[in-house]
């Protein structure tokens, strides 16, 4: 029999609360989606080219500057994407 691993003595040891880690006994880390990308990724994140995303889309959508720094917002990007989406309506020509 193996012996038991050492405990802190925290009455909530070894519960999990929802995603969230405990770092001591009064800090936790509570995991969040990320609100902003810069042009890069946010280029990466619809499948196209930066040079393209940043001639065709980044002119068009509002981004925050915090100093030289530019950031896209995911909802800016989220809010484009279905803008721009077209339902083709495919017809028959007689």
């Amino acid at each position: 029999m193996s012996p038991a691993a050492p405990t802190s003595g925290h009455a909530d040891e070894g519960r999990r609360t929802s995603g969230a880690t405990r770092l001591g006994p009064d800090i936790r880390v509570i995991p969040v989606e990320q609100l902003a990308v810069r042009p890069e990724r946010a280029a990466e994140l619809l499948s196209m080219s930066d040079d393209f995303f940043r001639k065709h889309v980044l002119p068009d959508i509002a981004v925050v500057y915090v100093g030289r720094l530019r950031l896209v917002p995911i909802k800016v990007l989220t809010a484009w994407l279905e803008d721009n989406a077209v339902r083709r309506v495919w017809t028959t020509h007689p």
